[in-house]
């Protein structure tokens, strides 16, 4: 492939297209000449269409260009046959009004009013021009999604200099020039914040026009926070001079410990501090909190032997239930010793390797579950070897897979005879 590419033959051109470039392998990427091809900007799309139909004696305004480029969304091919069916719905004269009815197109004009009334705080209006909008069988989605198009076309124009990113005639940038300098920054914030929500949401939602109806609302009422005007600062009144102090009796000085001075008497202690949130006692609070004894906080109510076995048993069926085969059929192979007087419980196991990994994590949270099952949090749960067990010259209890299977060797002739028969690898 690579000779064929580097010496064709003279009659032949290869043209490779492809839309990821960048799966091609570099060595065959060195042997080509790359032409990048995007999508056609709506300028030189109107361009194009203005000299066709200057051509063919065809007349329309700036705007009828615009939305038929808009619509192509960057193919030329496909402007030109939308002008066609322009040209063969109105003749030679090309209409605005019959084009947008033509291609379904959604008339500007509308936004224009809703960001207009929601200025005024009338969601009433704009609750009747979205009726109007579904009544002429326009698509909900389609509207929010040209509603919140609209509002960044308006964003882009309260910056200076930033209106040149609107690719559409001057004479539609003036209309928005003026109405977003009607718009705070703040107001065109939250209008695209809802619109946004409301098309992020649309698909989700089981009443859909209610949930835009509902960011129409949002719009319309959140100017008024928007277009609030500052208020001016309350006149501070006229500093009164300050009172003399009381003279206190020669025989009771306020400096004095020991002596209570009357009310009338006291000086008041000056305020360090605003009231509200104080860093300082949100810390003394978590010191007060974390200070008081758990016996203060949590029950202890008291239990019998028989509600400690009913408890027990429900949990090692939980155990089983979740999967916890080893640990259900351990907590029901020995019956546990249960001090009520010492609320204290003895778990028996087989073997150090049981204990040990009891230790590790279960008992913990067996003893937690217990706790609850029973209402008492000062329970505790200890686990021991069984007795008679403790001696590691004795045999052991067979816990694991391994150790089962050992003991059915040693203990079991038909077993033994089934392995050596049919020569099993059991482990």
């Amino acid at each position: 492939f690579l000779k064929t590419l580097e010496e064709p033959p003279s009659y032949a051109i290869f043209i490779l297209a492809t839309t990821e470039k960048h799966k091609v392998l570099p060595t065959v990427m060195s042997r080509c000449q790359t032409y990048d091809f995007n999508r056609i900007s709506v300028g030189d799309i109107v361009r194009n269409l203005k000299s066709i139909a200057a051509k063919e004696g065809v007349t329309a305004d700036d705007e009828t260009y615009h939305i038929l480029a808009m619509k192509a969304d960057g193919a030329m091919r496909d402007a030109l046959t939308l002008f066609d069916q322009s040209v063969a719905f109105c003749g030679k004269e090309i209409k605005i009004e019959d084009v947008k009815r033509n291609l379904n197109v959604l008339d500007s004009d509308y936004c224009f009013r809703i960001i207009e009334n929601s200025l005024k705080g009338d969601y009433v209006s704009s609750l009747l021009i979205l009726d109007e909008i579904l009544s002429k069988g326009f698509n909900a989605l389609h509207f929010i999604s040209g509603l919140s198009s609209h509002l960044r076309n308006l964003m882009v124009c309260t910056g200076g200099g930033a209106d040149s990113l609107l690719d559409m005639p001057e004479s539609m940038i003036e209309k928005y020039r003026s109405q977003a300098s009607a718009c705070p920054v703040t107001f065109l914030y939250e209008a695209l914040t809802a619109t946004t929500s409301c098309e992020a949401g649309y698909r989700q939602s089981g009443n859909q026009r209610l949930l835009i109806e509902f960011a129409l609302m949002k719009m319309s009422l959140g100017t008024k926070s928007a277009l609030r005007p500052v208020q001016e600062a309350a006149p501070q009144p006229a500093p009164q001079p300050a009172p003399q102090p009381v003279p206190q009796p020669a025989s009771q000085p306020a400096s004095q410990p020991g002596i209570q001075q009357p009310l009338s008497q006291q000086t008041p202690r000056k305020q360090t501090s605003s009231p509200g949130v104080s860093l300082q006692g949100m810390m003394k609070k978590v010191v007060r909190e974390e200070t008081l004894p758990v016996d203060e906080q949590l029950p202890d109510n008291p239990y019998t032997e028989d509600d400690f076995m009913k408890a027990w048993l429900q949990l090692a069926e939980q155990k089983r239930a979740a999967g916890q085969q080893s640990l259900a059929a351990a907590m029901e192979m020995y019956h546990p010793l249960v001090d009520v007087a010492g609320n204290n419980v003895t778990f028996y196991l087989s073997n150090e390797r049981q204990l040990l990994w009891m230790q590790a994590g279960p008992q913990k949270k067996m003893c937690d579950a217990l706790r609850k099952m029973l209402n008492n949090h000062s329970l505790e749960l200890s686990a021991e070897i069984a007795p008679g067990l403790e001696n590691e010259s004795q045999e052991k209890v067979p816990y694991t897979d391994s150790e089962k299977t050992a003991w059915l060797l040693k203990n079991n002739e038909n077993f033994r005879e089934l392995h050596k028969a049919l020569e099993l690898d059991v482990k």
